[in-house]
């Protein structure tokens, strides 16, 4: 916060104190105690009647404030830290001249990540590379490398009966690492794009209830709060704000560049009326998200060029599928894998691929492919049953909220014939009162 608001121009709660290391402390804790700061969250007033002119404001000040960030070039991706909070012998790097020191604190370094990729599940105790690193390359392999000891030191089987259960073959850690070691393979001959050697410190979680604005008037950014687990990051890695962020829904698909306003579709008239409400809710959604894309392109066109680069869904999966191919599975990875290897041509010319893949193979990664794709549209079900960030809910909406959730539920059921994925489904469904959630992550 104090980096973000000294050199990024970015307004923050002033830190009053603060300390990393429990054993320092009386109460066995670390802490951080800052200023309270006037407003509200942005989410309690931003609504479906939000008007016209409050909407685009909001939107080109969020821009404007990403362009800050963006701007504040570092040399390395790793985490940002007061060099004096740094174990001995930790890696670490200082900053250019031009970045300022904490008058209270001392100079500002970048050491290790602290992107919960590396930490959770067991993954703290593991001696493994957490960065810093001068390059993407460097990062994604990290990645990888701490995914394969994780999964030779602490992965378990899951019980059959387990929402996490895919297969036998899914379910033998050899099969994860098979996969990553493929990776590792093609990384070195992966374009190493300009787009990608921007390095700036990013809100990790920029969603409507991060950014505080007025209680009353114009809906301006006044403060961005919650920024742990904040890092320094290359622009292919930056995400959307969630509520800024729309691809497709059940009648609306998003297009960006300088189209139209997205319209409804054929048929709309005779949809029935609650049908009706989901397509506009859709055509309000993918408006708002096409109007940010495109002032990004204006006022960022840093971070909208490494956004529609024609790379950024390859290095964005390497990045972040590895971690997670335990809970969802391989066959993401794996597709990326197949592309490259189809695209080997273009990528490295009169060069062997390392990787291979038999026709076989290739058409049981597509048939998974279709099932990951159905897990990956419950997030759509988020707008459509009515939660909010990180499944909130306000109290007077709690039973109207659950009606939808079993009406979503049975409707997805009903979508697949075979009974082995019906029963799939309903034990990976991820809104369950009292039972497991799949997309639940231990810390520990």
């Amino acid at each position: 916060m104090e980096f973000a608001r000294m050199s990024m121009k970015t307004p923050t709660p002033v830190t009053l104190d603060y300390c990393t290391d429990a054993s320092e402390t009386e109460v066995g804790s670390e802490f951080i105690i800052m200023e309270k700061v006037p407003g509200v969250q942005l989410y309690s007033r931003w609504n479906d009647d939000l008007p016209i002119n409050d909407f685009a404001s909001v939107t080109r000040n969020l821009v404007q404030s990403e362009r800050a960030w963006a701007d504040a070039r570092l040399p390395y991706i790793g985490g940002l830290y007061f060099a004096k909070d740094l174990p001995k012998n930790t890696p670490s790097f200082g900053l250019p001249g031009e970045f300022p020191r904490h008058v209270q604190w001392g100079r500002f370094v970048i050491g290790p990540s602290v992107a919960r990729k590396f930490w959770r599940g067991g993954r703290a105790q593991l001696n493994v590379d957490r960065g810093p690193w001068k390059e993407l390359r460097s990062q994604v392999s990290a990645t990888i490398q701490c995914e394969i000891e994780w999964l030779r030191r602490c992965a378990k089987p899951h019980p059959r009966h387990s929402p996490l259960y895919r297969s036998e073959r899914e379910n033998s850690p050899a099969t994860h690492i098979e996969v990553l070691q493929r990776c590792l393979q093609v990384l070195p001959f992966l374009p190493d794009l300009p787009e990608f050697s921007t390095f700036c410190v990013w809100h990790p979680d920029l969603h409507a209830s991060n950014i505080i604005v007025d209680e009353t008037g114009p809906l301006t950014p006044r403060f961005f709060i919650d920024w742990q687990t904040a890092t320094v990051e290359t622009l292919v890695d930056i995400p959307m704000p969630p509520f800024l962020s729309f691809d497709r829904g059940k009648y609306i698909k998003a297009v960006y560049g300088p189209a139209m306003p997205p319209s409804l579709p054929d048929g709309f008239s005779q949809l029935p009326e609650h049908e009706q409400q989901v397509a506009l809710t859709e055509q309000r959604l993918a408006a708002r998200s096409q109007y940010y894309h495109h002032v990004t392109q204006r006022l960022n066109p840093a971070l909208h060029a490494a956004r529609f680069s024609s790379w950024q869904s390859r290095y964005q999966a390497l990045l972040e599928c590895p971690s997670h191919t335990w809970e969802e599975g391989v066959a993401p990875l794996k597709q990326v894998l197949i592309d490259i290897w189809q695209s080997w041509d273009e990528i490295a010319p009169h060069t062997p691929c390392p990787v291979s893949f038999d026709p076989t193979e290739v058409y049981i990664n597509e048939k998974s492919i279709v099932g990951w794709a159905r897990e990956e549209s419950v997030k759509m079900l988020y707008r459509e049953i009515g939660l909010g960030p990180d499944g909130f809910v306000k109290e007077n909406k709690l039973d109207e909220v659950r009606r939808r959730n079993r009406e979503a539920l049975e409707r997805t059921v009903g979508e697949v014939d075979h009974p082995d994925d019906k029963a799939y489904i309903r034990r990976r469904w991820p809104f369950q009162d009292d039972a497991f959630s799949p997309t639940a992550e231990t810390c520990l």
